[in-house]
């Protein structure tokens, strides 16, 4: 049976986590991104919520920060977790 490919714009039914809208942290941490220059970053000390000391905790936010990281603009970003438990977001080329 040969294989009929198909583009996936014409497919009629709904494909589940496709167009789902950004978590308000990811919106809160691409306004906060928003106009850095790459090679530049940004210390998230003042965001609370991205505090995070458990390997899965930060797995979560580096998640979340790289979503904002795409609404921002970006192409790529570089997450670091410094020993304060606060993320290091660097803009890559």
């Amino acid at each position: 049976m040969p294989n009929e490919f198909i583009d996936p714009a014409t497919l009629s039914g709904k494909i589940p986590g496709r167009g789902r809208k950004p978590s308000a942290l990811a919106t809160k941490i691409a306004k906060l991104l928003k106009g850095c220059p790459v090679g530049k970053a940004l210390y998230l000390d003042n965001v609370p919520e991205m505090k995070a000391s458990v390997i899965v905790e930060r797995g979560k936010l580096r998640s979340t920060i790289t979503t904002g990281a795409t609404l921002a603009g970006w192409d790529k970003a570089s997450v670091q977790w410094t020993d304060s438990n606060f993320p290091l977001v660097t803009r890559v080329a």
